[in-house]
């Protein structure tokens, strides 16, 4: 199936990724060409940079292949400075003799950001080399190609006699050099050597005119101006008549060929669309942003909102559940605040000072900070409604903080709330007391009059601290009260923000300090206050309750009831109520198992604790990085979303307090189990965020609190950039509830018809996906190379073989002998007798001389095959063209030596030896990659021995996020920045691979005991060291050592290090509703609908498939409705990463293997 026409049609093709252009044969000694030019900028010696091999740098600010149907035709974009140097690839068999056809290149130059009028000079540099020795003739005309097109001529084997011309209708000036010796590796220096030689001599930038003898390769030099057009020609076969040539020349350039290459074009988008299943409403609502704004949109795509009913507007959204969730602790950036869910909401929040000075100076504890100041601190209960307990370990004190709320006797919106602050001695007898200082203040975004209390210097008289009115929750008033003996002082700020509140504060007690010897507020305001500050001096073992009453409409009796309701002892009772349900919710949401202990159990709460009470509401507007066509005067530019509100969980308080898009979808898998209407809305909330192209910026940066705790150069969000859409998984979560019957009919509805009315954002979205995967598989078919050498192989310190001596009718094995030998070698194979001792560790061995036709991970920076990396690549091409895949698949088994063992890197050649550090050439043996071309077949068993090498990801603590083996394991990822997903133990990764290995320990199959084995073990392993850490430093952390198990990075980091808790609950399971498994590791499937079907039901059918998947039986086919699905044996998940891939799309169906 390889050979013949198949063989033919991919005989020549651009297989050089490594180069921004060039174009070989699958053969090992071909005719190779490619294109140079030089670039604007110098280097630090004073030359003129040359582009010739892709580099991973700022150099060109964008280069990829647009298009390429790996076959016959490609087209790429390169942009350099102010200039788009196009370059298309076609091929052509009509009138052809040669084997593999002719071809020809088109070059365009093309001013980016100019007028057509204003021209830039360029200097392109095609070269022409033959691999095999074969001669290489210069065309008769070089230095004026009126007469003659013929840039160079010869004769091959392979492909008769060909010649090289070069048509262009733009003013060009042509010349030339002839090489004998330098190899293309290092080619462009050769050329800026002769350049430099003729500058200094002429003073003009132009090659010699002049080949050495027998050259073995020519550069030719093509000097015009942006706005040319540049047509080079390759034609074989030639028999004699001029004619013949000169038609099949004319056929290949100019205006013929402008239309063949519209041809190639059209054929690319309809195989696209038929192979990726695309309508022309994705087309329209893509990712590009060169589609024209039409009539109807005056301002930028990039910030046109998608044009659909918002999620956030859906009644299940609005009435009691809204006004329930009104106020709450939604400042996750700040160490205690409230606020409402409204853009210009009451703003309420506590800082204190703490024991230590900074620079003299009190620090004063406000924002949440990722040091070592605060022992610990977070959320021990929260149940994302109405009540949270947090503790603060500050030294020898505890700070508890908790929020309730209350809707008994109010008539303001959202109900009236309280917070009682407990002061604590730790370590301390109650006798030894110590001083502390209370700053809780008081703002309104919305401008309204805050009304100071008459008696706030002495609270014995009249507890009210605060007054106002606002539309909302009308009249309003802020009470505190307390048994302690407390000192209380005021201060009143006109303009300070609150994100640089704590300067302001701290400025007026130094003031004071200084004049009073005291450390207290000056007790005055400024006219028109907009913020006020409250000092409440006390001691240690203090308890002081604040509350806040509103809708008030006269009574002063009905205020004080209700102000005695929510403080002193009737407080206790309502917080020690909200802590019996907590618990209760806590035990019926995740059967947690009896056996676990108080330690463990402390952790699953705060887990659970700290995602709710993380929850935070933002308003603002995201900075977008400005499209090219709005022609912004510099990149820093930027445009302003749409005004936009955020109600979303947060990774962690003291280091990610904003939304992240990935992150979010793993935080609902454990907030839907605990309420799945507030799941719903933060999905709402980001869905709603979409634009007309179906993009979602990926980090939500909304407002000036979140503004003020990220670094300026990662504010910006780019629209090309996307995040997995791991909110799919909770969907898709949602959907197997409903299968599984978690959910009672009312709920079921209310989950539906979100769905329902989801449909159309999520179908979009998916639909930025496809699109921006139109770019992907051209330079996924253009990245495909062709590759010939021999691999270096670590040579064994002692490699003893058994059996006869070589002097027993054997003959002697070459001094290069491989110990790894093709497996098809029966001969040597029986050569297995002598001994090889390696020199030292820095010897190799060289593999067979061998060719690799593969796709590469990226053609600056791994510009070569990987074997891991090309399982992943093939999903993507064999939907394009299967016969690629199965060839390219071949090609690397065909690298299998007599033990099964393959290279996991092929460095063949000397450009693919140029791109790579010494220390990573040669290959090892012993190391291995997983098995990702098999990702359909049965490997399980190869599956748990990979992952439970304890020398390649696992640890006592958890598996790696990278394996030993990888070159890049624990290798900083740039100059300055640590190591990050390069090799520490993360959650979710941890936590999707022990769904898989649950599930392949509850079907039958030959390794059910083994993976229960090995889940059983990483289950205990991640539990215990979570546990280990949250009791030596309170914290839940963002990732940990995989060497020592400690925890790194973010403290607090309840994201989806969280998922700890669905670890211990179990809850990391499939529910295969409907379906039976037997005999392998996954066996016959019943009635299943695919996940995009459960969405496009509308909600009356859905409600009929959920039933219909409940009660049929897989053994009687398909008639329990739905899709019948068949056999399908043996299946395992994409290297146990929870995740496979069906359906004949790019991204397919989506399945996780984490249904719960």
């Amino acid at each position: 199936m390889f050979q013949g026409d198949h063989k033919e049609s991919l005989y020549w093709g651009t297989y050089r990724p490594q180069v921004y252009f060039g174009v070989r044969a699958r053969t090992p000694q071909s005719l190779v060409a490619g294109l140079m030019w030089l670039g604007d900028e110098k280097d630090d010696d004073g030359k003129h940079m040359m582009r010739h091999f892709c580099e991973n740098s700022q150099d060109l600010k964008s280069f990829g292949w647009r298009e390429h149907n790996g076959v016959d035709f490609g087209r790429q974009e390169l942009l350099d400075q102010d200039m788009i140097l196009e370059t298309s690839f076609v091929k052509s068999k009509e009138g052809s003799l040669g084997y593999g056809g002719d071809w020809s290149v088109r070059i365009n130059l093309i001013n980016k950001g100019l007028n057509d009028e204003v021209k830039r000079t360029v200097h392109l540099f095609f070269y022409l080399t033959d691999e095999g020795g074969n001669v290489l003739n210069l065309g008769k005309n070089v230095l004026d190609l009126k007469e003659s097109s013929v840039l160079a001529s010869g004769s091959r084997a392979d492909v008769g006699n060909w010649q090289m011309h070069l048509k262009s209708e733009a003013h060009i000036d042509a010349h030339y050099c002839g090489f004998k010796t330098p190899d293309i590796v290092n080619l462009s220096d050769a050329v800026q050597k002769n350049l430099a030689v003729q500058e200094n001599k002429s003073g003009r930038l132009q090659l010699s005119d002049t080949s050495e003898d027998s050259s073995s390769i020519y550069v030719f030099q093509i000097s015009t101006t942006t706005q040319s057009t540049i047509d080079i020609a390759f034609v074989s076969g030639i028999r004699g008549e001029s004619s013949d040539v000169e038609q099949r020349i004319m056929s290949l350039t100019g205006s013929p060929l402008s239309s063949l290459l519209e041809e190639k074009h059209i054929a690319f988008d309809a195989k696209f669309k038929e192979c990726f299943h695309l309508s022309e409403k994705m087309m329209m609502t893509g990712a590009s942003h060169e589609i024209a704004p039409d009539e109807f949109h005056q301002i930028p795509r990039v910030i046109t909102p998608f044009p659909a009913p918002k999620l956030s507007h859906l009644p299940m959204f609005q009435g009691d559940h809204k006004e329930s969730l009104y106020w709450g602790t939604y400042r996750p950036q700040v160490y205690f605040g409230v606020r409402a869910r409204t853009p210009q909401s009451l703003v309420a929040g506590l800082m204190w000072l703490g024991d230590e000075k900074d620079d003299g100076k009190h620090v004063m504890r406000h924002f949440c900070e990722n040091s070592q100041n605060l022992k610990s601190f977070g959320w021990a209960e929260h149940n994302g409604v109405d009540f949270g307990r947090q503790e603060l370990l500050d030294q020898d004190m505890i700070l508890e903080t908790s929020f309730v709320k209350s809707k008994e006797r109010s008539l303001g919106y959202g109900g009236d709330w309280s917070v009682r602050i407990n002061l604590i001695n730790k370590g301390l007898n109650d006798e030894v007391k110590r001083t502390v200082h209370l700053f809780f203040y008081l703002t309104d975004e919305g401008g309204n009059v805050l009304n100071l209390g008459k008696n706030v210097l002495d609270l014995k008289e009249s507890s009210v601290l605060a007054s106002g009115s606002r539309a909302d929750v009308g009249k309003w008033q802020m009470h505190l009260k307390s048994e302690a003996h407390i000192e209380t002082h005021y201060c009143g700020f006109k303009t300070p923000d609150i994100v640089n509140l704590s300067d302001a504060v701290k400025k007026n007690l130094a003031v004071q300090e200084n004049k009073s010897g005291r450390l207290q507020l000056s007790d005055t305001s400024e006219d028109f206050s907009s913020i006020y500050v409250f000092q409440i001096s006390t001691t240690t073992q203090s308890t002081i309750d604040i509350a806040f009453v509103s809708g008030i409409r006269g009574e002063s009796f009905d205020v004080e009831q209700r102000i005695m309701s929510l403080t002193g002892s009737p407080l206790s009772s309502l917080l020690e109520e909200k802590h019996i349900a907590f618990d209760a919710k806590f035990k019926e949401c995740f059967h947690l198992s009896e056996k676990l202990d108080s330690e463990t159990l402390m952790v699953g709460k705060a887990a659970i604790g700290n995602m709710l009470g993380g929850i935070g509401y933002f308003y603002g507007q995201s900075k977008v990085q400005a499209p090219t066509s709005t022609q912004a005067k510099s990149e820093d530019e930027f445009l302003l979303y749409w005004p936009a509100e955020l109600y979303t969980a947060v990774p962690s308080r003291p280091v990610f307090p904003r939304g992240f898009l990935w992150d979010e979808g793993f935080h609902q898998l454990l907030v839907w189990r605990w309420d799945f209407r507030i799941t719903l809305e933060i999905l709402g909330n980001w869905l709603d965020l979409m634009n007309i192209d179906g993009w979602i910026p990926r980090e939500q940066i909304l407002g000036d609190e979140a503004l003020s705790k990220i670094p300026k150069q990662y504010v910006v969000q780019i629209p090309s950039n996307g995040n997995p859409p791991t909110l799919l998984l909770v969907i898709r979560d949602l959907i197997n509830g409903i299968r599984a019957e978690k959910f009672n009919k009312e709920e079921r509805d209310e989950i539906l018809s979100f769905l329902d009315l989801a449909f159309v954002r999520l179908d979009a979205w998916f639909q930025w996906f496809n699109t921006s995967q139109k770019a992907a598989i051209g330079n996924m078919l253009g990245g495909i190379g062709y590759f010939y050498g021999q691999s270096k192989i670590k040579a064994p310190k002692s490699t003893q073989l058994e059996g006869p001596g070589p002097n027993e009718n054997r003959p002697e094995p070459e001094p290069n002998i491989q110990t790894h030998m093709p497996i098809n070698n029966k001969q040597i194979i029986e050569f297995n007798v002598f001994q090889l001792q390696a020199k030292s560790e820095d010897e190799f061995l060289l593999y067979w001389p061998a060719e690799l036709y593969t796709a590469v991970p990226s053609r600056p920076v791994f510009p070569r095959g990987f074997l891991w990396d090309e399982g992943f690549h093939q999903l993507l091409v064999w939907r394009w063209d299967f016969r690629i895949t199965l060839e390219i698949l071949g090609n690397w088994l065909d690298l299998m030596n007599i033990d099964g063992w393959i290279p996991r890197e092929q460095i063949l050649g000397d450009e693919a030896l140029s791109k790579i550090p010494k220390q990573y050439v040669v290959q090892i043996p012993s190391n291995g990659n997983p098995p990702t071309l098999l990702l359909a077949s049965s490997i399980l068993e190869k599956q748990l021995d990979l992952i439970s090498n304890k020398s390649i990801v696992w640890s006592d603590y958890g598996l790696l996020s990278l394996g030993k083996t990888s070159s890049l394991y624990m290798k900083y990822n740039t100059e300055h920045e640590a190591p990050y997903w390069r090799g520490a133990i993360w959650m979710n990764m941890n936590y999707m691979i022990l769904s898989s290995l649950h599930h392949y320990s509850i079907v039958d199959g030959p390794y059910m005991d083994k993976a229960r084995t090995i889940y059983e073990e990483l289950r205990s392993n991640l539990i215990r060291n979570v546990v280990r850490n949250y009791d030596q430093t309170g914290y839940i952390w963002e990732h940990y050592d995989q060497t020592k198990g400690t925890g790194e990075g973010g403290r607090v980091f309840t994201g989806w290090s969280a998922l700890i808790l669905l670890i211990m609950s179990e809850d990391s399971r499939i529910i295969y509703v409907g379906r039976r498994e037997t005999g392998a590791a996954v066996g016959n499937r019943g009635v299943e609908l695919s996940f995009s079907e459960m969405l496009k039901k509308s909600s009356s059918n859905m409600k009929k498939v959920a039933a219909a998947e409940s009660s049929s039986d897989p053994s009687e086919g398909n008639k329990g409705g739905g899709k019948k699905k068949g056999k399908k044996g043996r299946q395992l998940d994409p290297a146990l990463l929870g995740f496979k891939v069906t359906g004949n799309r790019i991204m397919g169906e989506i399945h996780c293997a984490i249904d719960f």
